[in-house]
């Protein structure tokens, strides 16, 4: 009926910047349509719907969980206020810190089972795309700093993986390389790279996007 499901990402927040830096850099803005922020969450037969983008008054307003998870809820403020310095988007190694606890276990002890189990686990899993026992307690506390920015949410309009395609059609393409090794420079970046006929290549470029299978 029209709606788009994706199998992988559905969107972005505006807090996203390298990577809106570069769908603006290529010409793309005109791809990006906004995208809902809510989540439903399932408590039997009836979905209880919390907005990402206001998530702090709709947990303290539903009915999914009981006053006293509600109360316990109000540490992932004060721990976001606390670590707000820390939280960037595009390095999260600077809550190393963290990163011994999954998000499952910093959870349940800070915050305790029913409000990890009926509002931050089902908050954590889709914007991460992973469970809460494989994720770290940094992923965790920088998904609601996401949420409590008040952030626009945006997706592309032919869905999450037209992305790549109209990036790729922007640029020369070389299929089947190894890159052997990327190192930020103060102008740039030096990429060495090796080419299918095993012939290596070294080039300074302004910048390089690495990414990942994301089940490597």
């Amino acid at each position: 009926d029209g709606f788009r499901f994706e199998e992988g990402p559905s969107g972005l927040t505006r807090g996203h910047t390298a990577i809106l830096g570069i769908v603006h850099d290529a010409g793309l803005d005109g791809e990006l349509v906004a995208a809902s922020s809510k989540i439903g969450i399932a408590d039997g037969s009836e979905i209880h719907y919390l907005d990402a983008s206001r998530i702090v008054a709709d947990a303290l307003g539903t009915r999914l969980v009981s006053a006293r998870a509600k109360l316990s809820l109000t540490k992932l403020v004060i721990d976001l206020v606390r670590h707000r310095k820390r939280l960037d988007v595009e390095d999260l190694s600077r809550m190393r810190e963290l990163d011994h606890l999954s998000a499952e276990q910093y959870a349940r002890a800070r915050y305790g089972d029913e409000a990890f189990e009926r509002v931050i686990d089902p908050c954590v899993r889709p914007l991460v795309i992973g469970h809460s026992e494989e994720l770290s307690a940094a992923d965790l506390l920088y998904v609601f700093s996401a949420f409590m920015a008040d952030q626009d949410f945006v997706a592309f309009r032919d869905g999450m993986g037209s992305y790549p395609r109209l990036l790729g059609s922007r640029f020369d393409a070389t299929l089947g390389a190894e890159v052997i090794g990327a190192d930020e420079r103060e102008d740039g970046v030096e990429v060495a790279w090796r080419d299918a006929k095993g012939r290596l290549h070294e080039e300074q470029l302004a910048g390089v996007v690495l990414a990942c299978d994301a089940g490597a």
